[in-house]
């Protein structure tokens, strides 16, 4: 018998949480598709408070098991959660997660705002016992492989056009850039 399936409670009902059509290359780029598409994972519950995001999940996904509130989502073991909220709400989710007392949390990258905002989370899951990742997954993007693949050495110039700013979209960038080293 193989290993159980893990449920994964997925916090944010937006693009990089339920995006149907984010891909890279063959890869889905949507925490929804991707466990979707994992062999030992399974969603057990989305949580997005707007009503019509919500509606969006139960039509593009025909996925039926979503809430307006974490506190609504009924508790299962060795439980991961996914963090896919605007930065700014971080802290504030990241903190009421940790409190399921489950078994792991991921928090969409920027983690938070600040360090001090990093290090209140990571006392609060020291304490909990509940492991926290960050994700930051396209240092392992097709694309990006191809793009470091076709220089020799390093390139003298970069000119690049990004949008939201450089914790979110530019993040890849400089990594990018300090991978090439």
């Amino acid at each position: 018998m193989g290993s159980p399936s893990i449920p994964v409670t997925i916090i944010g009902g937006g693009k990089v949480a339920c995006g149907k059509h984010l891909k890279s290359a063959s890869q889905q780029m949507s925490h929804m598709g991707a466990i979707l598409a994992a062999d030992r994972m399974h969603v057990h519950a989305i949580v997005e408070t707007n009503d019509q995001k919500r509606s969006e999940i139960h039509k593009n996904w025909q996925f039926s098991e979503t809430y307006d509130s974490l506190s609504n989502v009924p508790f299962v073991s060795n439980e991961l959660i996914t963090i896919c909220t605007p930065r700014e709400t971080h802290l504030k989710v990241a903190l009421e997660a940790i409190n399921r007392r489950h078994q792991a949390l991921l928090i969409e990258k920027p983690c938070c705002a600040s360090l001090s905002e990093a290090q209140q989370i990571l006392r609060k899951s020291k304490r909990a016992g509940v492991k926290v990742f960050v994700n930051y997954n396209r240092r392992f993007d097709e694309r990006i492989e191809r793009v470091k693949n076709q220089f020799e050495g390093l390139p003298e110039e970069i000119h690049i056009t990004y949008s939201k700013g450089i914790f979110n979209y530019a993040s890849h960038l400089i990594d990018l850039a300090k991978s090439m080293r």
